[in-house]
Formats: C-alpha cells, structure tokens, sequence
C-alpha cells in the first residue's frame, strides 16, 4: 500500500531532472535573448522604427487607396446633383426664416430673445446631432441617415402650419432646423469621397443649392404668402422639402461605383455588431481631434462664419421692415445675395484650376470680406447700397463655404472630412447658444434691429484672420506632438519588453533553489516517511 503511494508521488530525482531541463531551456533562451545587448538594442530601434514606418506608411497607402478608388465622376454626378437638391430644400428655415415667421411672429408680439432663441434652438440641436453625424453614417450608411433626416425636416415644416403660438412653433422649428448641420455635413462628406480631381465641381454644383436656395426661395415665398396667406404658403413649402426622400436615396457607398472595387470592398462582418458601442467608440475618437491645432483653427472661424451668417440672413426682413422697407425690398436684398453667391461659385474653380490659387487664400480672402460687407449693409442708408452690401457679403459668404471640404482634404485627407465636421459642431452649438442670444439683447437694449448686427459683425471681425495667422503655428505644434506621441510609445513598448524579460530571470532563480533543495536527504526522508 504504502509502496503504491510512494511510486504516484514523482522521487525527488525525478523532480531535480525535470527542473534541471527546464532551467536549462530557460537560460538558452535567455543566453539568446542576451546575447550582445548592444546589438540587440540596435535590433529593437530597428524593429520600432520599422513597425512605426510601416503604421504611417499603411495611413499614407490607405489614403492613396481611397483616392484611386474614387470613381471621380458617373455616378458622382448623380450625387452631386442629389446634394444641390438637398441644400436647396434643407437650408429653407435656417435662411428665410424671416421670410417664412417674420409677419406672424411680430402680429404675436414676440420679443426679439424669444425669437432669437425659436431660431437658435434648433439649429443648436442640429449641431449637437451633427456631432454624431459620422458615428451614424459609419453604422447606418449615408442613405438611411439621409432619409430620416429628410423626412423629419419635411414633416416638421408641414406641421408648422398649423402653429397658433409662439411655443408652438418654437418647438416645430426645433424640428425642422434639428437635421439641417447632418444633411449638409454628409453631403460635404460624401463628395469629398466620391471625388478626386473633379471635386472643386462637384463640390460648387454642391453649394449652388444654397445660393438657388437665396436666389429663388425669397421671391417664392413673397408670392405665396400673398396668394395663399401663411397656412398655405407653409403647407406648400413643406411638400417641395418631401422632395429631399427621392434625393438622399442615391447616396450610394463609394464602394458600389469604384473605379478599383477589389481593393476597396469591404466584407461584412459575420456578427452584428452593437451599434451603439460602435457610434460611442466613434464619437470618442471624434472627440480626440480637439487635440489637433489644424481642427481648431479649421472649425472655430467657420463656426462664427456659419453662426452669423444664418443670423445675419434670418434678421435681414426683420431690420428692413422696421426701417420702412418693405417685404420685397428684403427679398431684392437677399436675392443678391444668392445671385452674387452663383457668380462666387463660377469664380472658385476658375481660381482654383486656372489660376493655381490655394482653397485657404480663398477662405481667408471670404472671412475678410464677411464683416466688411455687414458692416456697409448697416451703415447704408439707401436701398442700393445695402444691396450692393449684400452682394459682397454673398461672394465672402460663397469662398467660405466652397473652401472649407476643400481645405479639410488639403490639410488632413479626404478621409477626415466627416470627422471635422462632426466634431465642428460643438463649436457651432457655442456659437448658436451666445451670439444668438446675445443679438436678442442688444436688440432689446438698444431698441433697433440694426444695431443688433454689430453682435455678428464684430465676432466674425476678430476671428476673420485666424486661419491665416496661426495655420503654420498649428502645423508645427501638431508635428511636434506627434514625435512626441511616437517618441513615448517607442519608450512604453521598450519598458513592456523588459517587464516580460523579469520573470525568466526570477523562473531561473527559484527552480535552480528548488533543485538545490531536492536534492537534500532530509527532503527526501520527508517525502519516504
């Protein structure tokens, strides 16, 4: 019995060859691993500037892949189109609110806060949505994105027809203006994607919707509210937006028209993955470009510009009316702005191609230009003047907002046009949340609706020369981060080689104490008895 236990218990001598071997394996390895420091640092710097080479080389073929594979025209155009159609339907409230509200607004009696805050607050909510506009399009796709927006928008105009109060159409504009930053952040993306060389066109048949929108809408409007009083002018422009469905449904994925589909097709994944982790996860990394100087000088300009020109455009019927204009003077006004916007959008190409003029002098030269034609438009005392003003303030307005895909291509890649814009809307919900309401004040103070538009004026003034100031700074900061960024993580992987080094040495250590005890007689008379 007790010979049967003692032969299951292994002997001390088995115990000592067995530990013995394996101490003898570990140290040939770590005799391996050892073996000329010198060269096997050299070897690890090798291997780090190697691995660091290739991440940035796989980035750099990544974005040559997507620029190759880019169909640059077929069915781009159809796109192109589709997103003139959406500019000119979706951007109805944000610039011809006063158009649309202003009479039944002041028949109410609406104090100017309250009106500031019924325009700001959806276009507040619009940019927070915006915000996770790329996290959605990267889970849902741009058509099913597109199309909800699209029908929010529509049946959110439609139902401001029947508003009998100032709350109530508060909360309707809510609505309507709440999709508005989504839309015109996927189609700027979307064509940034579809097009390569061509995509200074495509991209200024793109914004011609918002000028057709300034050029057409206004007189539209007039004209309906004249035949069909407020109800049926609303009613009417409500079904023209339906027509934003038709138009989002031909956002195909790029990968559907590329012109190399083998290397740019992506599978799909066996499992479904939880959309919401995925929208969180990008709206983290999206979170992450606050970081980058480039975003900032990029997104912060543009926030103010995109912020006072829609205040500036919805506070234009509201200034003339008050100063003895009538409702079609304003139209006149604001169809010159639309009218010089077309002739902006001829112009940018023709800079662009013929004349080899970079997307951020022209960004730069617009931002100069916005505050100076405001400034006129007040401080005009006759009809034509203020047009004139306003037909300046179209052309800035027409640079900025052609320029801006553009320059994101050109300073951060195609690929990063989303997420700049996404993320571009907290900056823009800044904006909306203290010029807004801020304008409001200096109205109620004040007591003139001219004067109010200093408050847009002067913020575009002192943010006007950013982009072209501190752009170089923020290139330098950003490339000093970044060897920065590389230059720890070479040091955090080098110190994880060593912790994994440590344990062999402590293994050898008490396996050598081990067979050292085992040998031992009163081991063995421990282990026998």
């Amino acid at each position: 019995m007790y010979f049967r236990s003692y032969h299951k218990i292994p002997t001390p001598a088995k115990m000592q060859q067995e530990l013995c071997s394996s101490c003898v394996k570990l140290g040939s390895a770590e005799r391996d691993a050892d073996h000329s420091p010198g060269a096997g640092t050299n070897e690890q710097n090798a291997q780090n500037a190697t691995a660091k080479s290739k991440t940035e080389g796989s980035a750099v073929d990544e974005e040559m892949d997507m620029e190759d594979a880019a169909p640059d025209g077929g069915w781009g155009w159809v796109v192109a189109w589709a997103s003139f159609v959406t500019w000119v339907l979706a951007e109805i409230i944000d610039l011809n609110f006063g158009m649309l509200f202003s009479g039944i607004l002041l028949e109410m009696g609406t104090s100017t806060i309250f009106i500031s805050w019924i325009y700001s607050a959806g276009l507040v909510i619009s940019c927070i949505i915006g915000i996770f506009a790329g996290p959605m399009v990267g889970v849902f796709g741009w058509r099913k994105v597109a199309m909800v927006m699209a029908v929010v928008n529509s049946l959110a105009v439609i139902i401001s027809a029947f508003a009998t109060t100032d709350v109530f159409l508060f909360f309707t504009s809510l609505a309507a203006g709440s999709t508005v930053g989504s839309q015109l952040i996927i189609t700027n993306s979307i064509i940034c994607q579809y097009f390569t060389r061509r995509r200074d066109i495509a991209n200024t048949i793109m914004i011609l919707g918002s000028s057709v929108n300034m050029v057409v809408i206004p007189y539209l409007l007039t004209y309906l509210h004249a035949e069909y009083g407020f109800k049926g002018a609303i009613l009417i422009t409500g079904g023209a937006c339906l027509n934003q469905i038709p138009a989002s449904m031909v956002f195909h994925p790029v990968e559907w028209h590329s012109r190399n589909p083998p290397h740019c097709r992506t599978q799909e994944p066996d499992d479904k993955p939880d959309h919401l982790r995925v929208m969180l996860h990008a709206f983290k990394s999206n979170l992450l470009l606050l970081k980058s100087s480039r975003v900032i000088v990029i997104a912060l300009p543009h926030a103010v510009y995109f912020t006072a020109v829609v205040f500036t455009s919805s506070y234009i019927p509201f200034v003339m009316q008050t100063t003895g204009y009538t409702l079609e003077e304003s139209a006149y006004c604001l169809t010159m702005v639309g009218i010089f916007h077309i002739l902006a959008r001829v112009i940018h190409p023709c800079l662009s191609f013929a004349f080899g003029v970079s997307n951020f002098l022209i960004m730069a030269a617009g931002y100069g230009g916005l505050p100076i034609a405001l400034v006129g438009f007040i401080c005009g005392m006759d009809l034509h003047v203020k047009a004139a003003s306003m037909a300046v303030f179209g052309i800035a307005m027409s640079f900025v907002g052609a320029s801006i895909g553009p320059v994101i291509t050109d300073t951060l890649g195609a690929s990063m046009v989303l997420r700049v814009l996404s993320v571009k809307g907290l900056f823009d919900a800044t904006g909306f949340l203290i010029i807004g309401p801020l304008t409001g004040m200096v109205k109620d103070l004040s007591g003139s609706y001219t004067s109010s538009l200093y408050v847009p004026a002067a913020c575009m003034f002192f943010l006007s020369f950013l982009p072209f100031i501190c752009m170089p700074a923020a290139k330098t900061h950003d490339r000093r981060r970044e060897q920065q960024s590389s230059q720890m993580k070479a040091k955090k992987e080098e110190m994880e080689l060593k912790k994994q080094s440590r344990p062999v040495k402590c293994f050898k250590e008490t396996s050598y104490l081990l067979s050292r005890s085992c040998s031992t007689p009163a081991y063995e008379r421990r282990q026998l008895s």
